[in-house]
């Protein structure tokens, strides 16, 4: 886990009076007002603009996750103003990773899935998040392309369990055999990151590996990773 594989897209509100807001303070009310739709096109304006400033400094062998809202998807104009998006900053697609919350809640949805299929058309990599022992995964692959699997930092906590420890294993030769990415949330400390390279796990994100950094930050952090690995 020391090569630096790719980005994820933290969202915050810079309040005039209660000051840094975390989502969980304000994404309800933007779902209520019907404008999460506009905040998940910003974030992958943002994303494209990062690129082309980061193509410019040959730092873009990274790839950016967004997480997109499911409602979202299901808006026909998505793939219209995703299109749009791409073809102003002529950057490369796959460098974005669409990631959903609550995936499997809409996989019958038919709207939901030719949606996510034309937006695929488009290059974007998908990335599903999973947090229990979900069985129908490897289906969820096969049926919506998806190129990466989450395990969200959940999902550790069953860490004892027998049942866990299989379907890990599981997981980790099914993610292997097809060529995905296999990325762990939640990194804490040293000890899960040995857990997890032991096992088999490639990739991981959380505080212990990197705290949260800003534009300007992250162009530097990387500039310096770029660097120890030459």
């Amino acid at each position: 886990m020391n090569k630096v594989y790719g980005l994820e897209a933290l969202l915050r509100w810079n309040h005039p009076k209660k000051g840094i807001l975390a989502p969980s303070k304000f994404l309800h009310l933007a779902e209520q007002t019907g404008e999460l739709d506009d905040i998940g096109n910003i974030a992958v304006e943002q994303a494209l603009e990062l690129l082309v400033d980061l193509s410019q400094q040959r730092l873009n062998d990274v790839v950016i996750n967004i997480n997109v809202s499911p409602r979202q998807i299901l808006n026909e104009m998505t793939f219209t103003i995703f299109q749009r998006l791409v073809e102003k900053y002529r950057q490369d697609a796959s460098n974005i990773a669409i990631e959903i919350p609550d995936f499997t809640l809409y996989k019958n949805n038919q709207v939901f899935r030719r949606n996510l299929i034309k937006i695929k058309t488009l290059g974007f990599k998908l990335a599903i998040d999973i947090s229990t022992t979900d069985y129908d995964v490897m289906d969820l692959v096969e049926r919506f392309q998806i190129d990466m699997i989450k395990f969200n930092k959940d999902f550790f906590k069953l860490e004892q369990n027998y049942n866990f420890r299989k379907y890990l294993d599981m997981i980790i030769e099914f993610v292997k055999k097809k060529s995905l990415m296999l990325v762990a949330e939640g990194i804490e400390d040293q000890a899960m990151v040995e857990m997890l390279t032991l096992k088999g796990v490639d990739y991981g994100q959380g505080y212990h590996l990197t705290k949260p950094m800003n534009v300007v930050d992250t162009t530097q952090f990387l500039k310096a990773r770029k660097e120890l690995e030459k």
